[in-house]
């Protein structure tokens, strides 16, 4: 008598482990898609919190004012010189996808040549729901919370 070596998986074998896979993949896709949105805020607040703080340099170093605008039509942010508005200091700048102004102060925050800004809070939000806060204080501190 000859011994036959199997080999492969049967179609049993394939079945059960399809299944584990997907229960697994079910379970941890929209996590996955949930962190990505938090990531995304976050990139878009650290965005944001750059154009300010860069707002805020330009205008002491430059000894000028200096507006930042909030577009929450487009979800958009940009450095202007008030007194001449067609000449940008810096590119507009867009938020990350899926993500939204929820609240702004005003449509600019406008920093001075001390550095001091008029205060606010700016609030974006993603489609999960998240949402962080940037504070601009009116001694020009810009903080993420």
């Amino acid at each position: 008598m000859t011994r036959r070596l199997q080999s492969g998986f049967t179609i049993l074998e394939m079945a059960v482990v399809t299944v584990i896979v997907t229960v697994i993949l079910s379970i941890t896709i929209p996590k996955i898609e949930q962190y990505l949105d938090f990531y995304r805020l976050s990139a878009s607040a650290d965005l944001v919190a750059s154009e300010l703080s860069a707002g805020r340099a330009l205008a002491i170093s430059r000894n000028w004012v200096y507006d930042v605008n909030v577009d929450t039509g487009s979800s958009t942010i940009q450095i202007i010189d008030p007194n001449d508005p067609d000449n940008s200091p810096r590119t507009e700048k867009s938020l990350q996808s899926g993500n939204t102004f929820s609240s702004v102060p005003a449509s600019r925050i406008r920093f001075y040549s001390r550095g001091h800004a008029r205060a606010g809070t700016i609030v974006l939000v993603n489609r999960s729901g998240y949402a962080i806060s940037i504070v601009v204080s009116p001694s020009g501190r810009i903080k993420r919370s």
